[in-house]
């Protein structure tokens, strides 16, 4: 959720309007509320909370041509696809309606868990997930309406689709959470 937020924060000047600024500003602050959820939590169980915050490099990006098998570079926990960078607005909204696909299958998931206070965090969020969702298909719609930006979008989703695949990979490999 923090490197979500911190790669959204860097498009929010990308947005063709003030209604999409606001709607990159949004799903920054809430990704960024999101992960303060869980590592209040984590903060119980001893973690540095603090160490989250600045412990990574969050604009270091490997370069847009890197294999998908690139991610998680330099001991960088990040998910994989938060290593690759946006090449504008279009680029950052099919991120965001193809990871809000991903996040919701992952919340689902993880509401389940057998820790209730961290099950309960899950439920809190997984709507305002589902509306960052729902914004990024408003904006891929409107990106659309034109043959260019349909050509553009369909562009950025033949590169994020195999990225953003990669998440359940990584996470079934290295039983990794998406915060």
């Amino acid at each position: 959720e923090l490197a979500g937020a911190a790669g959204f924060a860097d498009t929010i000047n990308d947005a063709p309007g003030i209604t999409a600024r606001i709607a990159a500003c949004r799903i920054t602050l809430e990704k960024a509320d999101h992960a303060g959820r869980v590592l209040d939590l984590m903060g119980d169980f001893g973690a540095d909370e603090g160490r989250y915050a600045t412990y990574h490099a969050w604009a270091d990006r490997l370069p847009r041509d890197a294999a998908v098998s690139a991610g998680r570079h330099a001991g960088d926990m990040r998910l994989p696809v938060f290593h690759f960078p946006f090449a504008g607005w279009t680029d950052a909204v099919v991120m965001n309606v193809l990871m809000g696909e991903a996040v919701g299958v992952q919340l689902g998931e993880l509401a389940r868990i057998s820790y209730a206070p961290l099950a309960d965090v899950f439920r809190a969020i997984a709507p305002r997930e589902a509306r960052h969702a729902i914004l990024g298909f408003e904006g891929l719609t409107r990106i659309a309406a034109s043959d260019a930006g349909r050509a553009a979008a369909k562009q950025s989703i033949a590169y994020w689709r195999p990225r953003v695949a990669e998440i359940g990979r990584a996470s079934c490999r290295e039983r990794v959470c998406w915060i």
